[in-house]
């Protein structure tokens, strides 16, 4: 009697691992947002690469409660459905849901989906795998921005203002010639800090292209 319910409860456990392997597995996007992320599950942990730019191998999510995973840093993943996610960044508490498109089959694939497609689009590679050139919006003036990048840095404007510089410092920082600065944030978005630490606002980009 015991050896059969122990029996059952192991079918139990591997059929929900199963499940749960179909239903996480693949490639996940944000329209709005512009993001895409893919995931491997590994035994009851999740691997999910396009978190963070910089993270190649993906970042381990380990399971803290039915629905939810948690990695080292604070961030959790939610899943809501077979189809729908959400992502919690600890760094700001910012939420984004997710919907799967596919599913993926090799490992290998999806790294290499996860260096092309599922991080934005590499072109200089000084910014933690992020491409900064394109069209920002400011979320608290909700005005456009617009960026420019060298490998240096990067210049920014809004469409009828000046340009001004900003010179990276390191691999997510960069300051302009009065000690503001713009820091890389693990969600994609940029924020800008004012010289004095009084102020501050975030940038999200739109798009690749600057419409002039």
């Amino acid at each position: 009697m015991k050896k059969s319910i122990l029996i059952t409860a192991m079918m139990v456990a591997l059929s929900l691992m199963v499940n749960a392997r179909q239903s996480l597995e693949g490639t996940w996007v944000n329209d709005q947002h512009q993001k895409k992320i893919s995931i491997r599950y590994d035994r009851g942990d999740l691997f999910v690469y396009g978190v963070y730019p910089s993270y190649e191998d993906g970042q381990r999510f380990f399971r803290a409660s039915r629905n939810k995973f948690r990695d080292r840093y604070g961030n959790v993943v939610k899943v809501e459905s077979d189809n729908f996610i959400e992502i919690r960044y600890s760094e700001n508490w910012r939420k984004i849901s997710f919907r799967k498109i596919s599913r993926s089959r090799a490992i290998e694939s999806r790294r290499q989906n996860n260096r092309s497609s599922c991080r934005p689009h590499q072109s200089t590679g000084h910014s933690g795998g992020l491409e900064l050139e394109g069209t920002w919006f400011n979320l608290e003036l909700r005005k456009e921005l617009y960026i420019i990048e060298d490998r240096n840095g990067f210049k920014i404007t809004f469409r009828s203002g000046d340009w001004k510089y900003f010179e990276r410092i390191d691999t997510y920082r960069y300051k302009d010639n009065k000690g503001n600065t713009y820091t890389l944030n693990p969600d994609g978005s940029m924020t800008w800090y004012s010289y004095s630490g009084d102020r501050r606002f975030t940038l999200e980009k739109r798009s690749s292209q600057i419409p002039w």
